[in-house]
């Protein structure tokens, strides 16, 4: 039996062009023409995993191999690569809530926790919203993250709900990232060392050429 933590499900919801939780088995491909929106997954979990502070910097260099001007903003506000007047026009531009999160499940299959993050912009006028971390240790549905509006349709739930919900699932939400990460990567949970990954994923997901095995070496094997 395997020994390892999988990756089993990628909820995204108001994330660019997403609304849905999508569940990954075995060894995923993602495949699609230019522009299909791979990269905005793999930003996902590169987000989820390393923290908004590490992972903006890394955005779409899947795509371009260079810095992108992606930004969490562009990503929930749904960027139409329009301009007005010089300014950027977003799909939301009176405002949205975004969740995105990663589902892990142990080796015996029972043990599942889903992390991840919850962004609110009130309006397009905002830069950098509100950023609220969460823990769950159970597997969540694309329902779980909605609320029925006035109107019968879901929309993604309002923070007091969807605390309630976390923690009736026995998870919590965190006053901030730090602390998201800290408690992730420890023995308790994932158990991985939050420097390394913090270190090697976006440069792993980048898809670059290096100049020289050495140069690979330096970057990825070597300590510092």
């Amino acid at each position: 039996m395997s020994r390892a933590i999988r990756l089993t499900k990628l909820h995204a919801l108001n994330w660019y062009g997403y609304r849905d939780s999508l569940p990954v088995r075995g060894n995923l491909v993602l495949a699609g023409v230019t522009g299909s929106g791979k990269s905005i997954l793999m930003d996902l979990l590169m987000l989820v995993l390393v923290g908004p502070e590490r992972a903006h910097h890394h955005f779409n260099r899947s795509a371009t191999g260079n810095k992108s001007d992606r930004t969490i903003k562009s990503y929930c506000l749904l960027d139409t690569k329009r301009e007005e007047n010089g300014q950027p026009q977003y799909f939301h531009d009176k405002g949205v809530t975004t969740y995105i999160a990663a589902e892990f499940t142990w080796p015996d299959g029972k043990r599942v926790e889903t992390w991840g993050l919850r962004f609110e912009f009130r309006s397009a006028a905002e830069n950098d919203g509100t950023t609220t971390p969460f823990y769950c240790k159970a597997a969540l549905e694309k329902s779980d993250f909605l609320t029925d509006a006035d109107d019968g349709k879901p929309r993604p739930s309002a923070l007091a709900a969807f605390k309630r919900m976390i923690e009736s699932n026995g998870g919590r939400l965190f006053s901030s990232p730090r602390e998201y990460l800290r408690d992730m990567h420890n023995a308790a949970h994932l158990n991985f060392n939050k420097d390394v990954l913090q270190r090697l994923l976006p440069s792993a997901m980048s898809f670059t050429n290096l100049k020289s095995f050495d140069d690979f070496c330096r970057q990825f094997v070597l300590p510092a």
